[in-house]
């Protein structure tokens, strides 16, 4: 391919191969059909239990109910329906993973913004157990989260909270920037909109976190 004399200029030639497909280089003994393998790989992973901690993010039970009652007034199915989320699978599954992780004797960490209060007595840090002051979206912008993680010798990170969009997604993504390995837990995340919950999860599916449910965590073992 023909290049001008500016360093800086695109090929002379460039629009005569513009619409020529580039053929990347394969792999050694790969295979078409291997080409999603990273994905196949990242879906079937499970965590060790043995370098995990539960980080619960933004859990108050006062900022869910103000959500729930301003979803309602603007639309009253649709408050029905976070509310029994919330209320039938969210919290419940929150409660099943901090009492598991504290029967495993594993980590349990708490993030919360400076204001919160208002906590579900299941879901209240124990003596020992690290409480988080963050005061933005993602944990690991201002907070020690990341220095308390790396004491606790943690690799891998599982996640549940609100909001799946904002905070949960923030603080997912701060933890691959670190280094961790980021497990969500889908049906422990409370969202405002389900259409951004299931759109977050998606996205961060996406060969970033890992998706899975409270059962599957329920299952691990050290």
């Amino acid at each position: 391919m023909k290049r001008s004399s500016d360093p800086g200029a695109a090929p002379a030639d460039w629009e005569v191969n513009w619409n020529k497909p580039h053929v990347w280089p394969k792999p050694q003994g790969a295979k078409l059909a291997d080409s999603d393998a990273v994905s196949v790989a990242h879906r079937k992973y499970r965590p060790d239990l043995a370098e995990c901690a539960l980080v619960l993010i933004d859990v108050d039970k006062k900022a869910f109910d103000q959500v729930i009652e301003a979803r309602s007034a603007q639309d009253a199915q649709q408050g029905r329906a976070l509310a029994a989320r919330t209320y039938k699978t969210v919290v419940p599954n929150m409660v099943r993973l901090v009492e598991f992780f504290r029967k495993q004797k594993r980590p349990v960490i708490f993030v919360q913004w400076g204001w919160h209060r208002y906590q579900y007595p299941p879901l209240g840090a124990r003596k020992g157990e690290p409480v988080v002051i963050k005061k933005t979206r993602g944990a690991f912008g201002d907070s020690d989260l990341h220095a308390i993680l790396q004491r606790k010798w943690i690799n891998t990170c599982i996640f549940a909270g609100a909001d799946t969009a904002w905070c949960v997604a923030s603080t997912v993504r701060g933890a691959i920037d670190h280094g961790y390995r980021a497990v969500l837990v889908e049906d422990a995340c409370f969202c405002a909109e389900q259409r951004m919950h299931d759109a977050t999860i998606a996205t961060l599916g996406w060969n970033q976190a890992h998706i899975l449910t409270t059962k599957q965590i329920l299952k691990l073992s050290r």
